[in-house]
């Protein structure tokens, strides 16, 4: 599991206390993590056109559990 940085914390807890009601810093978190949840995706798949779509569903996913996410510092764990 990476250890997460603090920019990328910040941004989970800002999120996390925002959510639903703004969306700059979800946005924010979506650009850092994108990469890294696609290409597990595309680990995952062997597919690049069904990881994007399991990528954008995850990122869906984690907008609506992100609030409910407890310990912000284990944020790549829960989010795996």
């Amino acid at each position: 599991m990476p250890e997460i940085d603090e920019h990328v914390l910040l941004l989970v807890v800002e999120a996390k206390h925002e959510l639903p009601e703004k969306m700059a810093a979800f946005e924010k978190l979506c650009t850092k993590v994108y990469g890294s949840v696609s290409n597990l995706s595309r680990g995952i798949t062997g597919r690049p056109d069904i990881a994007q779509t399991v990528a954008q569903d995850v990122l869906i996913k984690m907008m609506h559990g992100l609030p409910k996410l407890e310990e912000p510092k284990k944020f790549f764990g829960w989010l795996r």
